[in-house]
């Protein structure tokens, strides 16, 4: 840090970013003791770099505990809506948490909230109703964080079936502070479904300004 301040660079500090947790959390961002040792870390990193002006706790959200615990690409390997139900009330609490310390220990510093930037897109029933379905997904963890998530609201396809799932800490969280909103634009970020799947990038992806 002094060595970035001497050539005038100013570091956005990453906690977690994908799965770079220790290897003693065996079971990823499902393990019982993954709370704690973020709560630890975020405490740890601020008593000893107090000057830091931006942070980012938890990189990219939603699509890495999508690719951990629904898609099964990442550790652990866990694939399923019932498996994504589970590690999202387990885990965002947490990151909450850690967010709320590391903003009461930094309190000058900007919290930056990064993420990637989706939109899909469909044709025919059931392609166009997944679209819908994947465009409500993609903002469920920032909605979570920012407390604007509604059980209730059965208009909103996969807040329903977080409901259907058996979700509930994910809407009990205590809100956040973000103070920008950092987006990762990629070709694989927008799919096209129809009626035999999706396929990405779709035939007419959004520019980023959109």
């Amino acid at each position: 840090f002094e060595d970035l301040a001497e050539v005038g660079l100013q570091p956005i500090v990453d906690h977690v970013h994908h799965t770079s947790y220790p290897q003693w959390l065996t079971d990823g961002f499902f393990d019982r003791r993954f709370p704690s040792a973020l709560q630890r870390y975020v405490e740890a990193a601020a008593q000893r770099y107090p000057d830091i002006v931006e942070y980012t706790v938890f990189n990219e959200p939603f699509s890495t505990l999508f690719l951990c615990g629904h898609e099964g690409v990442w550790p652990p390997g866990r694939r399923g809506m019932a498996s994504f139900t589970a590690l999202l009330d387990h885990a965002l609490p947490a990151i909450a948490a850690a967010t709320r310390t590391a903003a009461g220990a930094w309190p000058t510093a900007r919290h930056l909230y990064v993420d990637s930037c989706e939109h899909h897109t469909g044709h025919g029933t059931s392609g166009r109703r997944y679209a819908r379905y994947a465009n409500d997904r993609r903002f469920v963890i920032l909605d979570a964080l920012l407390g604007c998530l509604d059980p209730s609201d059965r208009g909103r396809p996969f807040v329903a079936d977080l409901v259907d799932h058996g979700a509930r800490a994910i809407f009990e969280i205590e809100p956040v502070r973000i103070d920008a909103v950092g987006l990762d634009y990629y070709a694989h970020c927008q799919w096209h479904f129809g009626p035999g799947g999706g396929v990405a990038p779709g035939p007419t992806p959004r520019p980023l300004a959109e």
